[in-house]
C-alpha cells in the first residue's frame, strides 16, 4: 500500500507544478521561475502532506480542513498587520 501513498503524493505534486506553471505563464517575466516556485512550494508542504497520508493514500478531508484553518489564520494575521501599518502611515501623513 505504500505505493498508493507515493502515487497520491505524486499526483498532487504534478497538479501543483501544472497549476503554478499555468498561473505564471501569463506573466513572461515570472514564467521562467515557475519550476523553482513549484519546487519551493512542494518542499514547503511536503511535511504536511506526509502527515496526512497513510497506507490508503492521502486523507483529503483532513488535509483540506487543515489547509482552510491555516489559510484563515494567515488571512487574519495579514488583516491585523495591514490595519496596524495603515494606521501608522496615517499618523505619519497627518501631522
Amino acid at each position: 500500500m505504500l505505493q498508493s501513498n507515493n502515487e497520491d503524493k505524486q499526483i498532487l505534486y504534478n497538479s501543483i507544478k501544472r497549476s503554478v506553471g499555468n498561473l505564471m505563464s501569463g506573466i513572461p517575466v515570472f514564467g521562467m521561475f515557475s519550476g523553482s516556485v513549484a519546487d519551493y512550494l512542494i518542499k514547503y508542504i511536503d511535511p504536511y502532506v506526509s502527515a496526512f497520508t497513510d497506507e490508503e493514500g492521502l486523507d483529503i478531508e483532513q488535509l483540506g480542513d487543515f489547509a482552510k484553518e491555516e489559510i484563515n489564520d494567515k488571512i487574519e494575521k495579514f488583516k491585523m498587520k495591514y490595519k496596524k501599518e495603515s494606521k501608522n502611515n496615517e499618523n505619519k501623513i497627518n501631522f
